[in-house]
């Protein structure tokens, strides 16, 4: 991967945060309140990884990698 620090480290921690869900998700626990803050760390460090990105490539604040998404049923 190429980029600044920041967008290697966030990368690293984004990776981590969802090879823990796999574990978990993977492991006999089924705690619903450990899974809503795996996912709301996940979506954090997803944040921050798009964040840095943004900032090391000087992208605009109206960038198009902020439009939402389509919905699955759309993609083909």
């Amino acid at each position: 991967m190429l980029g600044s620090g920041e967008v290697v480290e966030g990368a690293r921690a984004w990776f981590a945060t969802v090879l823990e869900m796999e574990r978990f998700l993977h492991g006999a626990a089924r705690a619903p309140e450990s899974w809503r803050a795996l996912l709301e760390r996940q979506r954090a460090a997803r944040t921050g990884y798009c964040t840095a990105v943004r900032e090391d490539l000087a992208l605009p604040a109206g960038h198009g990698t902020r439009r939402p998404l389509p919905p699955v049923s759309d993609i083909r």
